[in-house]
């Protein structure tokens, strides 16, 4: 290490020709830019369920679906002045109840009706009912051949569940 002389009115009053070595760390005081870091608890993204699996799940992690506060129809602003694109071409009344068809009719018009496979059991889905939420509702997953997906839905002004016919309609969007 070599010794620099100190200089009257020099500002450095020591040097070394050796860098000096930042430090490493740095004291944290919890100033106003300090957060709090938490770690969150552990979760499994299997789909498969065993037995050791229903143990693990801590009950404050349950989600009560039927407690949680979902916007009803008077939260939204009053757009009643300025009708949306979608809203003037989305067709019927959804309110309106669904014209039913007898029997006949109904086997006679195929495109009502969509068949689908899930697992081994076969379901008929009446598109006529959910005509007009169809343009309101988007869906993603996959199904099939022993690979499965999470499905997800989201939808907007789904049918009131005042209507007579809304198990049906409910049934028919998500099956």
């Amino acid at each position: 290490m070599e010794i620099i002389p100190f200089h009257p009115g020099s500002s450095l009053c020591c040097a070394s020709a050796s860098p000096v070595a930042p430090p490493t760390t740095l004291p944290l005081q919890g100033g106003p830019g300090h957060r709090k870091k938490l770690s969150a608890p552990r979760i499994s993204l299997s789909l498969d369920q065993s037995e050791d699996d229903l143990g693990e799940t801590p009950d404050d992690l349950d989600i009560n679906v039927d407690e949680l506060d979902t916007p009803d129809e008077g939260d939204y602003l009053d757009y009643t002045d300025h009708e949306t694109d979608w809203e003037a071409s989305a067709g019927p009344d959804p309110r309106d109840p669904i014209p039913t068809y007898g029997a006949e009719e109904e086997r006679q018009d195929v495109r009502l009706w969509r068949t689908v496979v899930i697992g081994e059991q076969e379901h008929r889905i009446n598109m006529k009912v959910i005509e007009p939420y169809m343009r309101v509702i988007s869906h993603g997953g996959y199904y099939g051949n022993q690979v499965n997906a999470i499905i997800v839905f989201a939808a907007c002004f789904l049918p009131d569940s005042d209507r007579e016919d809304y198990h049906e309609i409910m049934e028919n969007l998500f099956l």
